[in-house]
């Protein structure tokens, strides 16, 4: 196995490269996956012009957070007190904005194990930032293993010293290798629940999965994504939150029973991806909205170059009473991204 760092632009990368042919490279930069290849064949993109790559909305690869997903009217009462955070989606927060920890350098260490590489990233939140209450350190692990394409990650929200709104997770997109998009990719995802919303894109509803989103027998997506009906949507196509069904959000420590089934599996023709986790939902964007230029796959940006897969809460949510983390409790949540190549 072997670890290495470089410097690129103002941000620290680390590359790590595993006995099975897998090659990370993560970045400091909002805690990052910038790349993934397998037997040097790209499974991710992200911008090739890296300064572009840094501050993009499209947020390949960062940690999103404290709220990754939207918040409407950019409002959110917690214990009573209500706090207001950056409109960034027009009225609406997105991502939370434009000073959220994706936008951030983070200090990381780097250590071998038996399993792998294991690399930690650390953030510091002061109370108010990002418009939120409360000190808390932020942890993002990455366990890249040694001898299987494989690679955990694990968010620690630590000891708030308020109540407070923290729930993370990884905006990578996939392209599973290299193609010019991914409509030559099968999807299976283990979800009967899909989220209706409003004009915003703030979710409103989860109702049962129509016909046109039921991917639990596994669809072509090119027959999924050039769905007139989702045309039709302020999302201008697949851009939804699923739950599975029965799902509930649990701490890792404690029950890793969501971990043993994946929520969703993404096949090209050359390699595979399962995605298990303990969060109950996951948000599935087919790149709608390109912001076009060349990627780290060597092509140029389009409608549907990546699925972005973001395991996370619903969106909903936000707006449940006790959903807040609890001061002084720590709240820990997985995801494990398996490669399989054909």
């Amino acid at each position: 196995m072997q670890i290495g760092e470089t410097m690129n632009s103002r941000c620290r990368m680390v590359v790590i490269r595993n006995d099975a042919g897998m090659e990370v490279t993560l970045c400091d930069f909002g805690a990052s996956i910038y790349e993934i290849r397998i037997n040097d064949k790209p499974m991710t993109i992200a911008c090739k012009d890296f300064e572009k790559w840094m501050y993009t909305r499209s947020y390949f690869g960062k940690t999103v957070g404290r709220i990754a997903g939207r918040v409407k009217d950019a409002k959110i009462t917690i214990s009573g007190n209500e706090y207001h955070l950056d409109q960034n989606d027009g009225k609406n927060t997105l991502h939370t904005g434009k000073g959220a920890l994706c936008y951030k350098p983070w200090i990381y260490d780097i250590r071998e194990k038996r399993v792998g590489a294991v690399v930690d990233f650390f953030y510091m939140l002061q109370d108010g930032e990002e418009g939120l209450p409360g000190e808390q350190m932020i942890n993002v692990r990455y366990i890249i293993h040694k001898k299987e394409n494989v690679i955990d990650i694990k968010f620690t929200a630590g000891k708030p010293t308020k109540d407070t709104y923290t729930r993370l997770t990884n905006h990578a997109y996939f392209n599973l290798g290299g193609y010019k998009n991914i409509r030559n990719h099968k999807f299976t995802l283990d979800a009967d629940r899909v989220s209706l919303f409003d004009e915003g894109c703030i979710a409103t509803d989860f109702v049962k999965v129509p016909s046109n989103l039921d991917f639990r027998k596994g669809v072509s997506l090119d027959e999924a994504l050039p769905n007139k009906d989702l045309a039709k949507l302020p999302t201008g196509g697949l851009d939804h939150v699923f739950i599975r069904t029965n799902a509930r959000c649990v701490d890792y420590r404690k029950d890793k029973t969501p971990m043993e089934k994946p929520l969703l599996t993404l096949e090209s023709p050359v390699a595979s991806l399962q995605i298990f986790t303990t969060f109950p939902a996951i948000t599935c964007y087919a790149d709608n909205f390109p912001g076009g230029g060349m990627l780290t796959n060597g092509n140029e940006e389009e409608k549907y170059s990546g699925l972005a897969l973001e395991p996370r809460f619903d969106d909903l949510d936000v707006v449940k009473p006790g959903a807040f983390q609890k001061k002084g409790r720590i709240q820990v949540n997985m995801i494990t991204y398996v490669f399989k190549t054909k």
